[in-house]
């Protein structure tokens, strides 16, 4: 897919680049001003011209409805806890009903925002004091936290269509649902159809294929450098600690 800015522009488009607007706030108390914030719209292609302060002011009009900013008498600062991304009442309920010693909070995002977050029923909160379990967890909830990213993407899409007056069943989809659909081609392919009954290669074939991609791996694409030495230290720790794979 082409990453051209010119494709988010529009009435709509802002939306699929949530976390780059956010990002513009250097902390989660400063607070910047209108012409800041049409400038920075501006140089990141957001709002196609400096002309369109009407597509800036419509911007942060439905970024306060849905909750992530708020007026100040200075301008404009993010909320520290999102609505979109706050637990839901629902699950503090049934925290308190089951109590605290087996629920386990987790968030994923950037420091200024949170991306998702939850609660799990069932789990300790100390869990993550074992190495092991804390860096399964702490990889599976980032592609829990980006797969709900991209499912909401599709969510928005078809929202914007319908408002826009269009089919949204001819509509491409989201880059965000594209990128999360790529990612996790390899692990269902691998996971779900492989394997001899093809449900799925055996735990310790898949980290034999693993090895191998990560030898195979290109060490950067289109300049794009890939953390090979990260993956090898990750396979070795899958190695030694989790399966005990000689």
């Amino acid at each position: 897919m082409s990453r051209d800015n010119s494709r988010n522009r529009g009435r709509y488009g802002w939306r699929f680049r949530i976390r780059e607007i956010l990002s513009i706030w250097p902390d989660k108390g400063a607070v910047l001003s209108f012409t800041k914030i049409h400038n920075e719209f501006v140089k990141r292609g957001i709002v196609s011209d400096s002309r369109y302060k009407r597509s800036t002011s419509r911007i942060l009009k439905k970024l306060i409805e849905e909750g992530y900013l708020e007026i100040v008498d200075e301008g404009y600062k993010l909320k520290v806890n999102p609505q979109p991304f706050t637990v839901i009442d629902k699950l503090k309920e049934m925290q308190s009903k089951y109590g605290t010693s087996c629920t386990y909070e987790w968030s994923v995002g950037g420091s200024l925002w949170t991306l998702a977050e939850g609660v799990i029923l069932g789990m300790p909160a100390n869990i993550d004091e074992n190495p092991n379990f804390k860096i399964i967890l702490e990889v599976l909830l980032i592609r829990v936290a980006n797969i709900f990213e991209a499912l909401r993407s599709l969510v928005l899409a078809v929202g914007i269509a319908g408002e826009s007056g269009k089919d949204w069943s001819s509509i491409p989809p989201p880059e965000e649902a594209v990128r999360e659909f790529l990612l996790n081609l390899l692990p269902h392919i691998l996971g779900e159809r492989s394997g001899i009954d093809g449900d799925g290669l055996p735990t310790e074939d898949l980290l034999g294929v693993i090895e191998q991609m990560c030898y195979d791996l290109p060490d950067n694409v289109h300049s794009q450098p890939i953390v090979k030495s990260l993956l090898q230290k990750m396979i070795k720790h899958c190695t030694r600690s989790l399966f005990k794979v000689s």
